[in-house]
């Protein structure tokens, strides 16, 4: 078990493999807390939403226009509608904890060692008794559908080509049955922890007996937060 700590938002005790849940081409309906729902709801069934779903095409000079980690924030800007790219780019509060984060991803290097073998290069890893190709693990984003028509599916997909471990999240727009059939690699699970223990113990069960190879916690979000790009009020008065 590992536990976790990102930007996905918590659900109030469901999931898109949960009963009671249900996705479709045009809608998305989760328990979540107040806001995300209704920002959920908003976009999904927006004419602007629902028409930049059935035109999305892979971009032509995606290997030329895409070289590193940088060129895709302004690419996703241009394409994905306005509301759904502060959904997933804003951080909490006056997002000081975001920039730090930034900051600490910008100061770890690459140990350089001289003077080496590097006839044969073996980048694989044994993480919680899988061996890996790499250390390249994706993390779960909350209702990925919300910027392509496949959501999680096609991330496990891309995941699976790659060699990559996908994470599954607790607000997954996609089941993860769907996901496992999909991947070519081991795809995890992430529980957002609720007060419901039973719900937790039945949750975390059947994930596993899907397929799910390893069950990770997000331990730091006791609750929502302060998540002022997405205030019902400015995503309605989006572009």
């Amino acid at each position: 078990m590992a536990a976790t700590s990102h930007g996905e938002e918590p659900a109030a005790n469901k999931c898109a493999s949960c009963p009671g849940n249900s996705v479709d081409g045009n809608s998305l309906t989760l328990r979540v807390v107040p806001p995300l729902r209704i920002a959920a709801i908003l976009l999904v069934k927006s004419p602007t939403f629902l028409r930049y779903r059935s035109d999305w095409s892979m971009p032509l000079d995606i290997e030329t226009r895409f070289l590193g980690l940088a060129d895709f924030e302004p690419a996703a800007r241009e394409v994905l509608p306005h509301a759904v790219y502060e959904f997933i780019a804003g951080g909490a509060g006056d997002e000081i904890t975001k920039r730090d984060n930034e900051a600490a991803f910008d100061r770890i290097k690459l140990r350089q060692r001289l003077l080496r073998d590097v006839t044969r290069l073996d980048t694989a890893i044994t993480l919680f008794g899988q061996r890996l190709p790499h250390p390249i693990i994706l993390a779960p984003i909350a209702y990925r559908r919300l910027a392509h028509p496949e959501g999680e599916v096609a991330a496990a997909r891309g995941a699976g080509v790659a060699g990559a471990v996908f994470i599954v999240g607790t607000t997954a727009t996609a089941a993860i049955e769907d996901c496992l059939a999909e991947s070519q690699s081991p795809v995890w699970f992430l529980l957002y922890w609720q007060s419901d223990r039973s719900f937790n113990g039945e949750l975390v069960s059947r994930m596993a007996a899907l397929g799910a190879k390893a069950i990770s916690v997000t331990v730091d979000l006791p609750t929502p937060g302060d998540r002022r790009r997405q205030i019902p009020g400015r995503l309605q008065n989006a572009r």
